[in-house]
């Protein structure tokens, strides 16, 4: 850029916070001073008349702004759409996985397998620690086939809890009375 273009240029960025010259090692940096100086001459004219910048900008030059303002605003919505989408993947992955784990667990579970049923039902729930259908069949296998009467409670109580409406509800809560404890 030339002379007056790159003043304008700079004072712009300075001002927008997009440039700063870091300081030179043992003393002041000549272009770092000038910049602060037109930072706030900037800040100064922005505050002073806050609807319009404190230079001249050729009609030109704001259309190009405007062009890229409006690019920049269509592609901060892309960006979003596919975050949106990475979001919807991983959700669905970490809702495989948790669905994988404790099929595995109700296949180790009726072959007899309940220590292996056990860590596949632990790791559904180390995914998804609030999953009623994990805490269920937990509770199943330390009542009948662990006899951990206390981690089955535990189980029991916690799928109540999250699952109070549940179609075997009532059948958790009979089994808990039942329990006593």
């Amino acid at each position: 850029m030339h002379g007056t273009r790159r003043l304008i240029a700079l004072s712009v960025a300075v001002g927008c916070g997009f440039l700063s010259a870091p300081a030179a090692p043992g003393g002041a940096n000549r272009d770092s001073d000038i910049e602060k100086s037109i930072a706030k001459e900037f800040k100064a004219g922005v505050e002073a008349a806050p609807d319009r910048l404190p230079v001249a900008v050729p009609p030109s030059e704001a259309q190009d702004a405007a062009a890229l303002r409006a690019e920049l605003a269509e592609a901060r919505k892309e960006i979003s759409r596919l975050q949106d989408v990475v979001r919807r993947i991983l959700e669905a992955n970490r809702r495989e996985k948790v669905d994988m784990h404790y099929n595995v667990g109700c296949v180790f579970r009726s072959g007899g397998l309940f220590l292996k049923a056990e860590q596949e039902f632990l790791k559904a729930l180390a995914i998804t620690p609030d999953d009623a259908d994990v805490h269920y069949n937990l509770g199943i296998l330390y009542e009948e086939n662990l006899k951990n009467p206390g981690k089955a409670r535990a189980h029991y109580e916690r799928y109540i809890e999250l699952a109070p409406t549940a179609r075997d509800a009532a059948k958790v809560r009979q089994w808990l009375t039942e329990m006593g404890m």
